[in-house]
């Protein structure tokens, strides 16, 4: 059966990387020439009164065609995901336990059907950009203004804190609908990204290789989720954000805590797609 990805993330270099390690090498054209041959017949008549004569004959013909396919992202994945799948190469998990887990091994390539979602204080950032954004539009609609000045510094001062991040990456953790405990830390370079940020979150398929797993009560914290803060924050202070991002007000902006424990691992992740 043929597969066709709807792609939101596409890391095209380790693509690239990995189909040179499977292939030898990686081909950015493909020539194809396609020839055909057949038979046909001809036929004739010539009507003279109450007389006809008729003839037949037969034909030969040939057709060339070639043409030049150059390979895209999307075309050298497909090759990618194939050529691991015909050798059993792709772990598929639509369900997972403690047995399944115990057999995850670091470098394995698994396939998630998982629920996506942003960690970290970047999407905080980004709602409360739009937040701000929205304030002129919403005093218009009352008759005082509806966030006070030491309100307002609260929220330009979250909105700047994406000045502080570096714009490159993205941190998400995902999950399986059917068992949340286990989750896979992923940091997403934004340049691979198809798609807007927002669109990713949600549902969705993601390939990618196991780095490592953590151990019994080994926490991981994923990188860049202070947006550069911790670069200037005391261990004491990131240790007090964390926490924070375990508060109902945090959770129910849709934002995970940005550091995960066992049962966890951390993910590479190469693709994201429905």
């Amino acid at each position: 059966m043929t597969t066709l990805r709807e792609f939101l993330y596409l890391n095209q270099d380790l693509v690239q990387q990995f189909l040179s390690q499977l292939e030898g090498g990686v081909y950015e054209e493909d020539s194809q020439v396609t020839r055909s041959a057949g038979g046909g017949k001809f036929k004739g008549g010539v009507d003279a009164g109450p007389v006809q004569a008729g003839g037949e004959r037969g034909s030969q013909r040939s057709e060339e065609r070639s043409r030049v396919v150059k390979q895209t992202a999307a075309s050298q994945f497909d090759r990618l995901f194939r050529a691991l799948d015909d050798n059993d190469g792709v772990q598929w998990l639509d369900n997972i336990d403690v047995t399944i887990w115990g057999q995850l091994r670091r470098g394995e390539i698994i396939e998630i059907d998982g629920v996506i979602r942003p960690a970290g204080i970047s999407k905080i950032a980004e709602l409360f950009s739009v937040f701000s954004e929205l304030l002129p539009v919403m005093e218009a609609f009352t008759d005082s203004e509806s966030v006070g000045d030491e309100e307002m510094n609260v929220v330009q001062g979250i909105r700047r804190l994406k000045e502080f991040g570096s714009p490159e990456t993205t941190a998400t953790v995902v999950t399986l609908a059917s068992a949340p405990k286990f989750q896979f830390a992923c940091v997403m370079h934004n340049r691979y990204q198809v798609v807007e940020p927002s669109v990713i979150e949600g549902e969705a398929t993601v390939f990618g290789k196991v780095r490592r797993k953590l151990k019994p009560k080994e926490r991981y914290a994923i990188p860049d989720v202070f947006a550069g803060l911790e670069a200037v924050l005391s261990a004491k202070e990131r240790r007090e954000m964390m926490e924070a991002f375990n508060s109902p007000q945090v959770k129910a902006l849709g934002v995970v805590g940005p550091e995960i424990g066992h049962p966890g691992a951390v993910l590479t992740p190469i693709a994201i797609y429905r």
